[in-house]
């Protein structure tokens, strides 16, 4: 929907800046205006195959004056490499290009914080948000009535309501609120009731995503780099590991670790773990583009958040060390 309100204000000649690591919802949407003829072309910033780390340099070299929409994702949903959004809106600024970000995959593991950001567009998914599915897009007060999207004739002519595909689902807002309560919670157990929206409730949802991000560090540190008796994924036999094998990234990353075990089909040794072990992990594309990249049809991916325990990521280690090991 945002891809379309774009286009309408569009000639043919300008292009589409994103990364290689993008989630297809981050794609399509830019292809199908192209195939409308209202862009030129999607180009790609190239990132490192051994590191996941996004090449920059290369990034800026496409950006140029007929670049109209820089568009990222806040993290790869396979690699679980950081983008550095600060740096990349600023080059988006300086050609007077939008700066549009998936925020999917990150905003369950980090503070977001649009204003310091300075993006035009931050659009996520309420179920990865603990919340049930449905889509939210933050819009910067100062483009919000710029474009033109889609409505139908009586719905507002004016503010974020002109964007609402016909009456809100109630259920929606309902569940989001329940999932920013109990996120507000964390940072104030004890608090008898959530605080009402406003800089109160803002602030406890900040200190909360910092202490998730922060406690989401050391589960990342023990996949990692193992425990005392354990090694870390990267260091299992005949274990590849695609993105980040640490922290020292200037942006980080997020507890999520895409991988591929020497002599096992990723859906045989997904079913294996959980059947023997209780653990579920992913093995597909996840709708991404970083496995074409690597010329693999499919990936393992464990993905941690906050309510995972350090005993969880252990017992992950111990399975897979098992099964590399060919212990019985």
């Amino acid at each position: 929907m945002l891809a379309y309100a774009m286009a309408r204000g569009m000639k043919g000649k300008e292009n589409v800046v994103t990364t290689g690591y993008e989630h297809y919802a981050n794609i399509n949407p830019w292809i199908e205006i192209g195939r409308g003829r209202r862009i030129r072309e999607l180009r790609f910033a190239e990132f490192d195959k051994d590191t996941g780390k996004l090449d920059i340099e290369h990034l800026k070299s496409l950006i140029d004056e007929n670049t109209r929409i820089v568009t990222v994702t806040a993290a790869s949903n396979v690699l679980g490499t950081k983008t550095d959004l600060k740096k990349i809106g600023q080059l988006a600024k300086e050609v007077d290009a939008y700066f549009v970000i998936d925020g999917v995959h990150h905003v369950a593991h980090g503070p977001t914080d649009v204003k310091k950001i300075g993006c035009d567009f931050y659009v996520f998914s309420g179920y990865k948000l603990f919340s049930r599915h449905g889509s939210f897009m933050y819009c910067a007060p100062d483009v919000i009535e710029k474009l033109k999207p889609y409505k139908v004739e009586p719905s507002p002519k004016r503010g974020p309501e002109r964007w609402e595909l016909g009456t809100r689902d109630q259920a929606m807002f309902a569940a989001i609120t329940g999932a920013l309560d109990y996120l507000a919670w964390i940072a104030a157990p004890n608090s008898k009731s959530a605080p009402k929206p406003g800089p109160q409730r803002a602030a406890r949802l900040r200190e909360a995503m910092e202490m998730i991000e922060q406690y989401e560090r050391e589960l990342t540190k023990m996949i990692l780099h193992g425990t005392s008796d354990l090694p870390g994924l990267p260091d299992m036999r005949g274990v590849t590991v695609y993105g980040p094998k640490g922290l020292a990234l200037p942006t980080g990353r997020d507890p999520t670790f895409s991988f591929k075990v020497a002599g096992h089909n990723d859906r045989a040794l997904a079913e294996k773990l959980w059947s023997k072990y209780a653990i579920a992990i992913g093995a597909e594309d996840y709708y991404s583009r970083v496995p074409a990249v690597y010329k693999k049809k499919t990936m393992l991916r464990a993905t941690f958040v906050h309510y995972n325990t350090k005993a969880e990521a252990t017992a992950f280690l111990t399975a897979l060390e098992e099964i590399t090991s060919r212990k019985k």
